[in-house]
């Protein structure tokens, strides 16, 4: 998979999102296994999380992305 923990904390205090590396790992696992689509995800996360804490949902987001879209 190439995405240590180690490494998925490191990107999360550089993005300024640091209690979300395990956020970055399930976007790299999604990239990887393809188990869910990445836009699935996104509805489910949707339904979950309130419109009251869509701030929570851009930072939930920001670090799938981050996972997603890893090239190490």
């Amino acid at each position: 998979m190439g995405l240590a923990a180690t490494s998925a904390t490191a990107m999360a205090k550089e993005n300024g999102i640091a209690t979300l590396a395990n956020m970055i790992i399930l976007g790299k696992m999604i990239k990887e296994t393809g188990a869910v689509s990445f836009e699935n995800l996104l509805d489910a996360m949707k339904k979950v999380v309130s419109a009251k804490r869509s701030e929570l949902m851009d930072v939930n987001i920001k670090a799938l992305e981050s996972g997603y879209n890893y090239q190490g």
